[in-house]
């Protein structure tokens, strides 16, 4: 977010506020503008009654707009009104009114033109000047808020990590190799390092449905039968629905992750069977990511595979199993990924089923 730029000549960019010269005369009018403009500001003529957008000024002309209307409306703002408003009167008394009903600033008029033009000068400066500094600040709140909500989507990925994690060391290593492998392919495809930031964090929840899958299966030392299958590949649905309904961008990325990381590029995989571009872009990345990491990992039922057999297995299943352009971009990334399976960036350690 940007910051308006401050108040300065008539080569400043224009200001959003709007300066309204309400019931001015001409000559009156036509100095209020000349201030605005040098001042990369707008002004219209208008009414007290017209709609005050945030931030406006108010030049106001008590002895044309009538006296008693105008010092009524001042004494009527409410506490939280921005409008700054300089009131301009012959009457030395009316002046001195509309300073104790609430008015920012009086001037005389009709009075000397250079006294006239420097009191208008100031007045929209210090105005201008206090709109740019609320939106300033506002926007440094919104930025505060924004960068606290999306820590909180952090923190909730890796507590709930964690917890999906507890059961097994080797699952919390397995997801920040994968997690890591699906920030490389991201990036690699073209994802701004925002967006493959995002989706390492996101892809740390795909196997969150595994909290779902009972230990005598998730932990068996061997193959699973049929039945024991069908529980373990139920942990897809069972990780969509922890994460489902979710307002945050993140944790709708993490569902879509852990829903889909299992479906295949030739629509034979589970639990939609989705195929090709109907598989979301994260569930394809998830899908190479998952399985390299899987395939060079120990178990308790089979030994890991070499790098160069991991890779030459994602290679034969280019455009079966997997998008052939995820694949694609973890190859030409294989120098850093091999770095990372080697232990460079996280702990080699058996994966999870």
């Amino acid at each position: 977010m940007h910051a308006p730029s401050p108040a300065g000549t008539g080569s400043a960019a224009p200001d959003p506020a709007g300066i309204v010269a309400v019931a001015c005369d001409p000559a009156l009018l036509a100095r209020a503008a000349a201030a605005a403009e040098a001042l990369g500001a707008t002004l219209a003529a208008g009414d007290w009654t017209d709609p005050a957008p945030d931030g406006l000024a108010l030049v106001i002309d008590l002895d044309r707009h009538g006296a008693d209307r105008a010092l009524r409306a001042l004494r009527a703002r409410p506490p939280t009104e921005r409008a700054a408003v300089l009131a301009l009167s012959a009457d030395p008394a009316l002046r001195e009114a509309a300073l104790a009903g609430g008015a920012d600033d009086v001037a005389a008029w009709p009075g000397p033109p250079l006294e006239t033009d420097l009191r208008l000068r100031r007045f929209l400066e210090r105005a201008l000047a206090t709109t740019r500094r609320g939106r300033r600040l506002a926007d440094a709140q919104i930025e505060r808020m924004r960068a606290e909500l999306e820590a909180v989507q952090e923190e909730i990925i890796v507590r709930l990590t964690r917890a999906g994690a507890y059961r097994d060391r080797e699952t919390a290593d397995h997801i920040l190799r994968m997690a890591r492998y699906c920030e490389i392919i991201a990036g690699e495809l073209g994802l701004s390092p925002e967006a493959s930031r995002f989706l390492y964090l996101a892809a740390q929840m795909h196997d969150i449905g595994k909290m779902g899958v009972p230990d005598a299966i998730l932990r068996k030392p061997g193959p699973l039968d049929a039945d024991e299958r069908a529980v373990m590949d139920g942990h897809t649905a069972i990780g969509a629905e922890i994460l489902e309904g979710s307002a945050f961008p993140l944790i709708q990325a993490a569902e879509t992750i852990a829903a889909t990381h299992h479906e295949r590029w030739d629509g034979t995989g589970y639990p939609r069977g989705l195929a090709g571009e109907a598989i979301p872009l994260a569930g394809r990345i998830a899908a190479v990511a998952d399985v390299f990491d899987a395939l060079t990992s120990q178990r308790a039922y089979k030994a890991s595979w070499s790098l160069n057999e991991a890779r030459d297995a994602l290679l034969a299943e280019r455009g079966r199993h997997f998008d052939p352009a995820c694949v694609d971009a973890l190859m030409r990334r294989f120098d850093e990924v091999r770095r990372i399976a080697e232990g460079g960036e996280a702990s080699p350690a058996p994966a999870p089923r």
